[in-house]
């Protein structure tokens, strides 16, 4: 554009090629024209004036010609830049567009992972809530079963015991009863042998007299004291009670 405005410059300034090379010849027509008739010399001077001007003017338009083209084709430069960089723009545009679609695809698939992640989170700590409270929940059965079986035992072993202490004691009672008719009995023994003595030792001094015999008809003269406790000695054989035992 530099060079293009330079020789714009020369070529309307007034050092133009065409100044140069017709100004001797128009100055030797002028000297002419001084010798011969002044209304002919002005004519010719006007004419070569029209002409110069129009060389001028010629020459001006064929350099603003030059000038515009040079304008037109650095225009049309500038534009084929600009539609180069509209282009870029435009791609650009796309581009970011595109990386802008691609990122909010991301970003919606990381908020459906997300919530798959948390769904999945929630329905596994969910089973494993059930999983522990159906085995607390059998744990705690089995403890209980345990527990009652255990309870079931110790109030059969309870029983069991309480039956023996019972037993024991029906047995301390009867071995305490049976210390009491001994000692009753004792006391009757002696009062019957003393009498079945006395009344041996009669019959043997009377004349003619037999020895009695231990038979049922002893027993019949025996005092009532003496026939109880025949029958409670009975009483306590018939039920297997250790009678030498429970005299000791």
């Amino acid at each position: 554009m530099t060079s293009e405005n330079s020789n714009t410059s020369k070529s309307t300034n007034g050092s133009s090629p065409y100044t140069e090379e017709s100004g001797p010849r128009v100055q030797s027509q002028i000297g002419q024209a001084n010798g011969n008739d002044p209304l002919t010399a002005s004519k010719r001077s006007k004419s070569e004036a029209e002409y110069a001007r129009q060389n001028i003017a010629n020459e001006t338009l064929e350099a603003a010609k030059t000038v515009c083209g040079e304008l037109i084709a650095d225009t049309e430069r500038t534009l084929e830049k600009a539609r180069y960089l509209e282009s870029e723009a435009d791609r650009k545009h796309v581009e970011a567009h595109e990386e802008w679609e691609r990122a909010a695809a991301i970003r919606q698939e990381a908020e459906e992972y997300r919530e798959t992640l948390i769904e999945d989170t929630k329905r596994q700590a969910a089973e494993q809530i059930e999983r522990t409270r159906a085995t607390a929940e059998w744990e705690c059965s089995e403890m209980v079963e345990r527990a009652s079986i255990d309870s079931e035992k110790m109030m059969a072993q309870a029983q069991v015991m309480r039956a023996a202490a019972l037993e024991e004691l029906e047995a301390q009672k009867i071995y305490a009863e049976a210390a009491k008719f001994q000692s009753a009995s004792q006391e009757t023994l002696n009062q019957a042998r003393n009498r079945l003595g006395f009344a041996r030792t009669s019959a043997l001094l009377k004349p003619g007299a037999s020895i009695p015999t231990e038979t049922s008809t002893s027993e019949k003269q025996l005092p009532n004291g003496e026939t109880r406790f025949l029958h409670v000695l009975g009483r306590l054989r018939g039920t297997g009670v250790d009678f030498q035992n429970a005299m000791a």
